[in-house]
């Protein structure tokens, strides 16, 4: 694609909410804003007794580290969670779309912006559900899986934990529910 093309198709997409694209969709001009604006950053910041180091140690090498480690969770996590999953149970033709491209894009994202393992646990569980194959135990449709990535993504640990007790509790009242019926 080139520059007029790109600056066509940005044209047309930009009816749609910055969050709406994907990194891919986003003008050149606009991914090269954000690094120049993390790099006035450390500018403003390198000024400043104690932090404008820090701001620029961690733009350098411990970044990286620190990106790794929490794909490496996530990577982790979803060994985990695929254990004993037979491969016939994948959704293949899911994996090779493009909406499978923006899910995994997005729970990479989720994953680098949080150092919760938790909540990467979570990404991962999503993950898990939404690349079975429907009719399997915990899949996930993919507007489902992307509507619970995005809400994840947005939720703080602590609003997670209250997430997941509410969770828990509304399950645990099906569950007498289902008891009180099959005694009745």
């Amino acid at each position: 694609m080139n520059y007029d093309e790109e600056a066509t198709s940005y044209e047309e997409s930009s009816r749609a909410t910055q969050e709406d694209l994907t990194p891919a969709e986003r003008p050149p001009a606009e991914r090269l804003g954000e690094a120049v604006n993390l790099g006035l950053v450390g500018v403003v910041l390198s000024g400043v007794p104690y932090v404008g180091a820090a701001y620029n140690e961690l733009r350098s090498n411990r970044d990286k580290r620190i990106m790794e480690r929490r794909l490496s969770t996530m990577n982790r996590e979803l060994r985990k969670q695929m254990e004993g999953v037979r491969e016939e149970a994948v959704n293949k033709a899911y994996l090779e779309s493009e909406a499978f491209y923006d899910f995994i894009f997005k729970a990479v994202e989720t994953v680098l912006r949080t150092r919760d393992r938790e909540k990467i646990a979570f990404v991962a569980s999503i993950l898990k559900g939404a690349v079975l194959n429907p009719g399997q135990e915990n899949h996930l449709a993919a507007e489902i899986a992307e509507e619970y990535l995005y809400l994840v993504s947005d939720l703080t640990p602590q609003e997670l934990s209250v997430a997941r007790t509410l969770y828990r509790l509304q399950k645990g009242q099906e569950n007498m529910e289902l008891a009180r019926r099959a005694e009745a």
